[in-house]
């Protein structure tokens, strides 16, 4: 899971001053056609109702048509799901864990504290993305609502800016923690990933077994269990489904070349 010094390079955009200018001044028009359009058109998927086809579109608009950076990226995924989407029926608590590292927790509104979830789940979302970005608050929200659990999201280092080996840290600091925390055990505790996120889960789960092992404790601080979303753990950008998906997958080849 090294990271290569061709992975970390600025990717191209081929574009030429001109039209790099012109796209990008372009851009709001090009997303209020997709709004407007998706007022007629078919659904890109039957199953996906309007909200959906029109984040799917205006993500795949922006990556098509921005000289992007690694920022830019994140600012525009974390605004995909407006926040009027998100539900209000939770609780979120922010925590400083010291060293510049945050977490938050999301929890049914029904409970007065994440304490009295009965289970907990640590979710690792893609670098794409913030911990306090509409998109995976909307998220982390329907989950602890869907699951009766408390969700702890962390604010980790992230690639591209940092290595990913100081992002598997601060989530193992992070992991760590919620074990000291009341009502939380091994035994409760899921960890959950989309995207990007769940190649750092692994990391994260293996180094955990791999000390484990070290110190023969035979896996006594493992989570009971990982689920992963759409998870992307092959890094060699060389899988068909870039081809074979194109039309609906949100994610652009263009932009993923940044982490």
């Amino acid at each position: 899971e090294g990271d290569s010094e061709s992975s970390k390079a600025t990717p191209s955009t081929g574009w030429g001053p001109m039209e790099a200018t012109w796209r990008a001044g372009t851009l709001p028009f090009r997303l209020a056609h997709n709004t407007l359009a998706l007022n007629w058109k078919a659904r890109t998927r039957p199953t996906w109702n309007k909200q959906l086809d029109q984040a799917v579109v205006s993500l795949k608009t922006c990556y098509c048509n921005t000289p992007l950076n690694a920022s830019l990226i994140r600012y525009i995924a974390d605004r995909s799901v407006p926040a009027s989407l998100i539900p209000d029926n939770v609780g979120r608590v922010s925590q400083d864990l010291g060293g510049d590292l945050k977490v938050a927790w999301t929890f049914p509104g029904a409970l007065k504290h994440h304490a009295d979830a009965e289970r907990f789940i640590l979710y690792v979302h893609s670098p794409f993305y913030t911990s306090s970005g509409s998109s995976i608050r909307g998220l982390t929200s329907r989950l602890a609502l869907a699951c009766t659990a408390a969700v702890l999201t962390v604010d980790y280092r992230s690639p591209p800016e940092e290595e990913r080996e100081s992002a598997v840290q601060d989530l193992i600091k992070a992991y760590r923690w919620l074990l000291t925390q009341p009502a939380v055990t091994p035994a409760n505790v899921i960890v959950m990933a989309d995207g990007l996120g769940a190649a750092l889960a692994l990391n994260v789960l293996a180094d955990l077994r791999a000390s484990e092992a070290a110190a023969g404790h035979a896996d006594s601080s493992l989570p009971v269990g990982c689920a992963f979303m759409s998870p992307w753990v092959s890094l060699a950008d060389a899988s068909p489904s870039w081809d074979k998906h194109g039309a609906t997958d949100f994610l652009h080849r263009r932009g993923c070349g940044f982490f």
